[in-house]
């Protein structure tokens, strides 16, 4: 059982990354349950399963939290324990379940969630996803230069390092995609307005350029990059060139694909 006091610092069964290992766990598991009910729900919106948008978010969100889970587990245990620490991932795990019970709720009512300001409350919930996003990828930063300022002794260089460059690109990328798209009122440019035709899985429009495209490389350099430099660590005798030079390849995939889809290009 967790417990928790208002103390400096948190019981040894109250762990951050516990809480965020669990709280992605269950968004995960919300992915087949939305799966079913779209199969006997044949709404649609932009001209897909209504459904679909929740699917996506979900898996995304999940997986996030997991990966900060795993980040989190790397940061010296007397830091860790800290009660300012463990708020922290209680407000990334309430911010990605209101994130997600927002888009849940929106796709019940057949309505649209992003670039919704057809009524008071839909315009001030769109405005709380904005805010609620910059923290769901601000807060993995904070933890990621916590990992690299306070790292666990047994803890590699080239993982150390693609945890501080996953986290503070991915943010920086990501803010500047995800910025840009709100401004837009859609993330389609040219073409037709319409997910129809969209790419398996992904569901990237194919008939004119997609800002989806780099928003979804920049958010998961926050994964890769850890990743890399994990792999690099094991196999590599200079593992921190490999995460230098993994996260400068990431980041013009971000870059490409943002211009690409600027001119109006499809990705694929």
């Amino acid at each position: 059982m967790t417990t928790l006091t208002l103390s400096p610092k948190v019981s040894v069964t109250s762990r951050v990354e516990d809480l965020l290992w669990q709280g992605g766990l269950i968004i995960i598991t919300f992915l087949p349950v939305t799966f079913l009910v779209s199969l006997y729900d044949p709404r649609q919106l932009n001209d897909i399963n209504i459904w679909l948008k929740p699917m996506k978010f979900y898996a995304s969100v999940g997986l996030h939290m997991i990966t900060i889970a795993f980040i989190a587990r790397f940061i010296d245990y007397d830091v860790r324990r800290k009660f300012s620490v463990y708020v922290l991932g209680w407000v990334l795990t309430f911010t990605a379940i209101f994130e997600l019970a927002y888009l849940t709720m929106q796709a019940a009512r057949g309505r649209h969630s992003h670039w919704n300001f057809e009524t008071t409350f839909e315009s001030l919930m769109y405005a709380a996803m904005g805010i609620g996003a910059v923290i769901l990828i601000l807060i993995p930063v904070v933890i990621g230069l916590l990992v690299y300022r306070y790292p666990v002794r047994e803890m590699r260089q080239g993982l150390r390092l693609g945890i501080l460059l996953g986290m503070i690109l991915g943010f920086f990328t990501t803010l500047i995609v995800a910025g840009y798209m709100s401004q837009t009122y859609g993330h389609w440019v040219g073409g037709v307005k319409s997910d129809a035709d969209g790419l398996p899985i992904v569901g990237w429009v194919r008939s004119g350029g997609d800002l989806r495209v780099p928003h979804f490389f920049a958010t998961h350099l926050m994964q890769i990059i850890p990743v890399i430099g994990f792999i690099a660590d094991r196999f590599f005798q200079r593992p921190r060139l490999i995460v230098v030079i993994a996260s400068t390849i990431g980041v013009g995939m971000v870059a490409f694909t943002f211009l690409q889809a600027l001119r109006g290009q499809p990705f694929i």
